[in-house]
């Protein structure tokens, strides 16, 4: 878009909103979410950044119509199994 203005805003971490995974085997603390009236639990936003604590083996909680693209940030090595058969190793 030519003439845009960009908004920045600074995110802390500590001030990021910490929730329960759908399954309460883990955690998140949203960064940020679009539009900023959607609730993640009902998945009506569009987009969204967050940090996940993992803490112990489990599956990902379903989020139907959405792609997920994970990082890694810390700690030792996950593995990802998919229902198809498909393995992952993120280190």
């Amino acid at each position: 878009m030519v003439g845009a203005v960009m908004e920045y805003r600074i995110v802390r971490f500590s001030e990021c909103p910490v929730a329960p995974w759908r399954n309460g085997l883990g955690e998140t603390a949203e960064i940020v979410i679009e539009p900023p009236t959607a609730d993640f639990r009902q998945s009506t936003f569009l987009w969204r950044v967050s940090v996940t604590t993992i803490e112990k083996s489990c599956a990902f909680s379903v989020f139907s119509g959405y792609e997920r693209l994970s990082v890694q940030l810390d700690g030792g090595r996950t593995k990802l199994n998919h229902n198809d058969g498909a393995k992952w190793s993120v280190v």
